[in-house]
């Protein structure tokens, strides 16, 4: 009986220590992968996620796709001097060889859009991440406000992560860029 309950044990903490597990495809690593909480009725998601490169060539990371969404893009957002906001589509993110790229709050991103329905707190949501060279990566990614493996990490002193952002204030300018005076 007393050996059952060591096992059990050891099961139910694994299970805790799962999501937060690397996930290894070839030379690429995964880490610290979450999405943002979703408001109630919310239709787009952000994730955000470490990416390291243990090979000796550079890889790029092509595209993505996400459970119960119509499709996932890779975005950057970037502050202009006069403190507008600017988020522009991309083609792909390179990571140079023996490199950590960090896809984080105001920065590189993952767009995720016409999600059917929003994401629950505190649930793993899984996403197929399209590399050039590497294939395809399948990982959890945790839903919460920062990332269930590193808190820290996930926080950028740049952003205001509890005033939220109002997509209505984004406007799209001619090279597909969107903007906003947030």
């Amino acid at each position: 009986m007393k050996t059952c309950i060591q096992v059990l044990r050891i099961f139910c903490v694994s299970l805790f220590l799962l999501p937060a597990t690397p996930s290894l495809a070839s030379d690429i690593m995964i880490g610290n992968a979450w999405i943002r909480e979703m408001p109630h009725g919310a239709e787009v998601a952000a994730g955000y996620l470490d990416i390291t490169n243990h090979g000796a060539v550079a890889d790029r990371l092509i595209g993505a796709e996400a459970s119960g969404a119509m499709s996932a893009m890779l975005h950057q957002m970037t502050t202009d001097d006069n403190g507008v906001m600017r988020m522009r589509h991309l083609e792909g993110i390179e990571i140079p060889p023996g490199e950590t790229m960090s896809l984080a709050p105001g920065g590189y991103h993952l767009m995720i859009v016409g999600v059917r329905e929003p994401y629950e707190a505190h649930s793993d949501i899984e996403v197929t991440l399209i590399f050039e060279h590497a294939g395809t990566i399948t990982t959890p990614f945790f839903v919460g406000h920062h990332a269930r493996a590193n808190h820290d990490a996930a926080h950028s002193p740049t952003m205001n992560h509890e005033q939220g952002h109002n997509m209505e204030q984004m406007q799209h300018d001619e090279n597909h860029e969107q903007t906003t005076d947030d």
